[in-house]
């Protein structure tokens, strides 16, 4: 994308500290809008997370190693 702005992206997603606090209090929708941020899709398989595509955005934030993702699972 022309124009795209890692610094800025990355500041954006540091405003929130808390990503999965965040999650668990927002509306269905909000939630839906804030994978979006994040992935393209995710695919589920007998309850268990498969394979995601990740957001262009996110990926362009993975790839300048501006953001990292953890294999670590949430709780709950």
């Amino acid at each position: 994308q022309r124009g795209f702005d890692i610094e800025l992206a990355s500041e954006i997603l540091d405003l929130d500290t808390n990503l999965y606090e965040t999650y668990q209090k927002a509306v269905f929708e909000a939630k839906r809008h804030y994978l979006s941020i994040f992935f393209e899709k995710i695919e589920v398989f007998d309850k268990r997370i498969q394979h995601v595509t990740y957001s262009p955005l996110f990926q362009k934030l993975l790839d300048a190693e501006q953001v990292t993702v953890s294999p670590k699972r949430l709780p709950g």
